[in-house]
Order: structure tokens, then C-alpha cells, then sequence
């Protein structure tokens, strides 16, 4: 699937969290991970994803901004005092307030391409490593 696992060397055996309510996406995503060699939960709640923000250590989350009818804010606000780099990736915009509460987290517009979602999250892990 993936052409070059070494341009995403940072990814191999992270602890990647991935928070998404649209369960075949997150398991996509799994997937994709788990072919470079990281290891990945998924939550697909807001109240899942805290259980596992709260208790696990990640080197890096991606957060579907929109869970339901419910926000990923409080999980961003659990991974900001954690010092867990995020992104943020939906179909929908991140509201201004958010992006400026958190002007380090990227914002991705789904759909998005695996390269994009694989750099993105590598630039993360590294960024916390520097």
C-alpha cells in the first residue's frame, strides 16, 4: 500500500490515537498505520476517546473535529495538557476560536490523501521528539 516506509520513519512503533465517529475511516486508518509499522488505538465516542487520552500515552492523535453531535475540543484540551501533538481532520472547518486556542495543530480537510495524513502525523511525532 504504502510505496516508502522510510520517509515515515518517525511513525515506526509510535503510539498513534485516532478519533474518528466514522468507524471505517478510523479502521482505514488503523490499517495505514499499522503498514508503517505504528502501533494505533481508536476511539469513535467522545466519551471513549477521553477514557483513552486520559489513561494511554501517544506520541501523536488525529482528531475528527466533529464526533456526532458532540466536538473533540475537550479531548484537545486533555492532549494540550498532556503535551501530545494533535492534528485536527474533518470535512467540516475548525472553528477560528479552536485553531487559535491551538495554533500548533494542523487542520487537514477530508477527504485526504494517505501521503498527506502520513506526513502530517510524522511531522507531529518528530516535532515532540526535537
Amino acid at each position: 500500500m504504502i510505496t516508502s516506509h522510510l520517509q515515515y520513519s518517525a511513525l515506526k512503533d509510535a503510539n498513534i490515537l485516532i478519533v474518528d465517529d466514522e468507524f471505517l475511516i478510523a479502521l482505514n486508518l488503523q490499517m495505514l498505520f499499522f503498514d508503517i509499522g505504528a502501533r494505533v488505538s481508536i476511539a469513535t465516542t467522545l466519551s471513549s476517546a477521553m477514557d483513552v487520552a486520559l489513561s494511554d500515552s501517544f506520541r501523536a492523535a488525529l482528531l475528527d473535529f466533529r464526533l456526532g453531535r458532540e466536538t473533540a475540543e475537550p479531548i484537545a484540551q486533555v492532549l494540550s495538557r498532556r503535551g501530545i501533538p494533535f492534528l485536527f481532520f474533518s470535512a467540516h472547518s475548525i472553528p477560528a476560536p479552536l485553531r487559535t486556542r491551538y495554533p500548533d495543530a494542523p487542520a487537514l480537510t477530508k477527504p485526504i490523501g494517505i501521503h498527506s495524513v502520513l506526513s502530517a502525523t510524522d511531522e507531529l511525532v518528530r516535532s515532540r521528539a526535537a
